[in-house]
């Protein structure tokens, strides 16, 4: 489940065709919070979504895996990673906005629960 959400997250960073070390920095603290990873285990979880998403096709696998494990709350909660993710290079790339809408659709929230990440705090 680590490493589905860790490859949304860097789908997520790698969207504006970048990967910034602050977006690292985010999505590492992000899986220590969510998923109560060491630094060590975290950094690997991210090397392997950073391999993964550029090997891959499709996320349809990394959300059905989230959909079948997550419930709805806790979907809500990484969508708001996320939009998190999105800020911590100090602006969000539409690239990067139409990528959280996609997931958001595939992760069966509704636009509602879009919206109201996206304009809650991303401190």
């Amino acid at each position: 489940m680590e490493r589905a959400a860790a490859v949304l997250l860097v789908e997520i960073a790698m969207a504006d065709g970048s990967f910034e070390h602050a977006e690292a920095r985010a999505i590492e603290a992000i899986l220590k919070e969510q998923f109560e990873l060491t630094s060590e285990d975290a950094a690997e979880v991210m090397a392997q979504a950073r391999k993964t998403v550029n090997e891959a096709v499709s996320v349809h696998p990394h959300t059905r895996c989230l959909n079948d494990q997550l419930t709805t709350e806790q979907k809500r909660d990484l969508l708001a990673h996320l939009w998190r993710l999105a800020h911590s290079d100090g602006r969000v790339d539409p690239q990067e906005e139409y990528t959280i809408r996609k997931l958001c659709g595939l992760l069966n929230l509704r636009h509602r629960d879009f919206i109201q990440a996206k304009l809650s705090d991303h401190s």
